[in-house]
């Protein structure tokens, strides 16, 4: 066919991409998971390859940081993990929370001094740990997916060719189905989506064991999941609010029979649909919890919505607010940040100095551990034996970031 005759959109795709989207995009579709989160979890990696290699002390990357309060759950974890390699080390990962600790630190002593000078205004919610800015990693990955959605829709919506790539590919997860079905404009568009979407998912039913892994992504995504005992993985000397929220969520869960999967799916948000999702694959019989997930898939599919706030989010918020209401001083020593923000919330004032200066006294530690680690390894200084700061990036990272299994 001439180039000139190419149906509307085929040119741009093939044989050859035109832009970096339409390439990465083609590409991602070769493998078996969403093109669109593997765009967003690339883009992820990529931040932190340029943070540990070289950006560790660039001031905009820093100042970012300061107004985000470091990341969130899934990207404190996954910086772990990155800092695990043998390229990257844990050198640049102490730099950059020891600035944090410095950070909320100096807001942290000027939020004491204005409640023990009670003559000074004090704010009734924390915002010393108010963050004023988004997971930079975040915001990285969410550009990248929706470059690779708008990439996407443009294809499916102008491409007869692309359509057909399209119905051979994996697909997309059940989240970016229902998104690339808002965004199309042509019915082509709408039908080949439906189509992949039914077709995938008839297939599952059929299929035995090989499509329970199948199902799980389809459900809740292909960005990497933290695998099937995420409540039990909560250490016992952990956070004081994640440890009774992993229970609450434990015990809502084992309560929950396939029957009434159906009708508590719309309700739950995306966090805790992952969670039953795992908790049905492993604990019920798979042929039955797979018809059910099919089932709440298809119902999300025909536009079903929830209609209020997560129930297991409340309860789960409820439980962590009386544990840590029990133990101000615990809360202090051994609460992530988003906890200290909970239990610093309904605390009297007597309280809330008894939590601060045991944050404060925490945080100092934390710093000094931090700096002695990054000075540890100055060459100057590498034959000292190794201390308690040995393991300080990761009880930093537990705070900043909560533990990755029950933190929103």
């Amino acid at each position: 066919m001439k180039a000139n005759s190419a149906p509307l959109g085929d040119s741009r795709w093939f044989p050859v991409p035109k832009d970096i989207f339409s390439a990465r995009l083609l590409e991602a579709m070769e493998a078996s998971a969403c093109p669109v989160c593997s765009a967003w979890q690339r883009s992820a990696q990529s931040f932190f390859f340029s943070l540990l290699w070289e950006g560790v002390n660039d001031p905009s990357l820093r100042h970012a940081l300061r107004e985000s309060l470091g990341f969130c759950s899934h990207h404190a974890h996954e910086l772990g993990a990155t800092a695990r390699q043998p390229w990257a080390g844990v050198l640049g990962v102490a730099i950059v929370y020891r600035d944090l600790a410095n950070t909320v630190l100096l807001r942290l002593r000027d939020a004491r001094k204005r409640l023990a000078r009670r003559w000074l205004p004090s704010p009734p919610a924390p915002t010393w740990l108010r963050k004023t800015r988004r997971c930079p990693p975040c915001e990285v990955g969410d550009g990248a997916a929706r470059g690779s959605m708008l990439a996407m829709v443009e294809g499916l919506d102008t491409s007869l060719r692309f359509r057909e790539f399209y119905r051979q590919s994996w697909g997309l997860c059940l989240a970016h189905t229902r998104q690339a079905m808002r965004m199309v404009r042509t019915s082509q568009a709408q039908v080949c989506i439906a189509g992949h979407a039914s077709t995938r998912m008839d297939g599952i039913l059929l299929r035995q064991a090989a499509a329970i892994s199948e199902l799980k992504e389809f459900v809740v995504g292909s960005r990497p999941q933290p695998g099937p005992t995420r409540a039990e993985s909560v250490l016992p000397n952990g956070c004081l609010g994640c440890r009774a929220e992993a229970a609450a969520e434990r015990s809502y869960l084992g309560e929950i029979m396939p029957d009434g999967v159906e009708l508590l799916w719309t309700m739950l948000c995306p966090k805790h649909r992952e969670h039953l999702v795992f908790m049905l694959l492993r604990e019920q019989e798979s042929e039955r919890a797979r018809c059910v997930l099919v089932q709440c898939a298809f119902s999300e599919l025909d536009g079903a919505a929830s209609t209020g706030g997560c129930p297991l989010c409340q309860q789960a918020q409820d439980a962590a607010r009386v544990a840590l209401g029990r133990s101000m001083h615990e809360a202090g020593q051994t609460a992530c940040l988003q906890h200290v923000w909970l239990a610093f919330q309904g605390a009297s004032l007597e309280q809330r100095l008894g939590l601060l200066a045991s944050l404060e006294a925490r945080l100092e530690c934390l710093s000094w551990q931090l700096g002695e680690l990054a000075r540890k390894h100055d060459y100057r200084f590498a034959s000292e034996p190794w201390g308690a700061e040995g393991d300080s990036w990761l009880r930093a990272l537990d705070f900043f970031g909560g533990d990755p299994y029950t933190s929103c």
